[in-house]
């Protein structure tokens, strides 16, 4: 019996136990401690590059070197080469990866980051060939520019050095930019006087306007006054200056020197001129004397020598239309006093010749 009872309480101490070894096996390996072992997610990735001297890295259009990027947002790259060679760029890698044959013209789309951005460029041998870009800018108030391309290159012909085209031919950039600036405001008196000196009331200054060529190298940006040879300019007139029968010239104000430069074409919208100096220039106009045209619905006046300004004869009829008008018409009466005198003379005379017989 004692057996027995000693056996009954060693199952009951170990029903107990049992559950306690339990939980502290599940406790090693809970939920709560295996979070501690998890990698965050990070909210930005960076982006970095190992670049060639000259070569520039561009992230959507600027200029990057270590940058910041929110996850799994996109962004287009391009690479730019200022090497002073000129080299043009062999291989693009991305965190080792050739994606030179990925890139197109818009550059290399990244359409969701969801790493760290390594990016290294190498350079080939083959010199790039430079580039010559033409601007037009135009001034709040000022009238555009109408220019062919004709036009342009022979600015760009006129405006260009010999020095420039080698220098573009090795891989330089050259930019020129033709603005036109109202600088109404801040002409001087002396300009003003020069104008009016030149267009002596023949003339009348409606705008007066900036004309200025800028060249810019990679070393210096330099205004151009001179020309080499005169370039044609063909600008719009502004609304508020249009009029039938009126015409246009522009003054060019050069060196304390005023010149009037005639319009070349024949539309009254535009006005085209040659110059080969650039300075300060005034959009001048005439108006045409207009005549009025006769209405063809009144009747025509004869006017004779003879025509009595007496007010009583009744020939001024708005100035006397409170007289009768049913007066004698002198001209019917004219005919019976020719008849008259002519009786009258005939009776003198045939009483002359019997008295002359008789004798």
């Amino acid at each position: 019996m004692k057996k027995i009872v000693c056996f009954l309480l060693s199952l009951c101490m170990l029903s107990f136990s049992l559950p306690v070894v339990y939980a502290e096996e599940q406790s090693a390996y809970s939920y709560d401690d295996a979070t501690k072992i998890t990698v965050t997610v990070p909210e930005y990735h960076t982006v970095t590059g190992e670049m060639p001297d000259g070569v520039v890295l561009y992230m959507d259009g600027n200029a990057v070197d270590d940058t910041k990027v929110e996850r799994l947002s996109s962004h287009t790259f391009t690479i730019g080469s200022t090497d002073e060679n000129n080299r043009k760029i062999d291989k693009v890698y991305v965190n080792g990866e050739d994606v030179t044959d990925e890139i197109t013209g818009e550059g290399y789309t990244v359409p969701s980051v969801y790493e760290d951005l390594f990016f290294t460029v190498t350079l080939g041998d083959e010199i790039i060939p430079g580039n010559l870009e033409f601007n037009s800018e135009i001034g709040e108030n000022a009238p555009t520019l109408d220019l062919t391309p004709e036009d342009i290159q022979a600015i760009e012909d006129a405006v260009l050095t010999d020095e420039d085209r080698e220098s573009v031919k090795n891989g330089s950039q050259i930019n020129i930019t033709l603005s036109v600036t109202d600088v109404g405001d801040s002409i001087t008196d002396e300009e003003k006087s020069l104008v009016d000196a030149l267009i002596s009331g023949e003339f009348t200054p409606g705008e007066y306007l900036d004309i200025e060529i800028l060249k810019t190298t990679e070393n210096e940006e330099t205004y151009v006054t001179q020309l080499s040879k005169e370039i044609k300019l063909t600008l719009t007139i502004p609304e508020y200056l249009r009029a039938e029968n009126r015409t246009f010239a522009m003054v060019r104000l050069h060196d304390g020197e005023a010149t009037l430069l005639e319009d070349l074409d024949d539309s009254p919208d535009t006005i085209t001129f040659l110059s080969d100096k650039f300075s300060v220039y005034v959009l001048v106009y005439a108006d045409a004397a207009v005549v009025p045209e006769q209405d063809s619905s009144e009747p025509s006046v004869d006017f004779v020598s003879d025509v009595s300004t007496d007010d009583s004869d009744g020939a001024n009829p708005d100035r006397n239309s409170d007289k009768p008008t049913d007066t004698a018409k002198t001209g019917d009466t004219a005919p019976v006093a020719l008849l008259v005198l002519y009786l009258t003379v005939s009776v003198i005379a045939l009483c002359l010749f019997r008295k002359k017989k008789e004798n």
